[in-house]
């Protein structure tokens, strides 16, 4: 863990050290998303529909956070 983060720290474009970080943080952001899915799923089978589709809802945030902070990244000037 510290050789990543010092791997992270090392690098000497700040460009590529937040493109690193954004990019793990997309793969944790997908784990969390799919986890919901499988809660979701599991709502459903209990009966709860509302509580299943605010997961759904939830999950699909999640799986879009990264393209939605590259997009305003970008419009703010930061290219990838």
């Amino acid at each position: 863990m510290t050789t990543f983060v010092l791997l992270l720290l090392a690098q000497a474009n700040i460009d590529t050290s937040v493109t690193s970080f954004i990019d793990f943080m997309g793969r944790i952001f997908n784990i969390i998303a799919i986890v919901m899915v499988m809660h979701a799923g599991s709502l459903i089978h209990d009966g709860k529909a509302r509580e299943a589709w605010f997961a759904l809802i939830g999950a699909f945030i999640c799986a879009l956070a990264v393209p939605i902070v590259k997009m305003l990244m970008g419009l703010g000037g930061w290219h990838f």
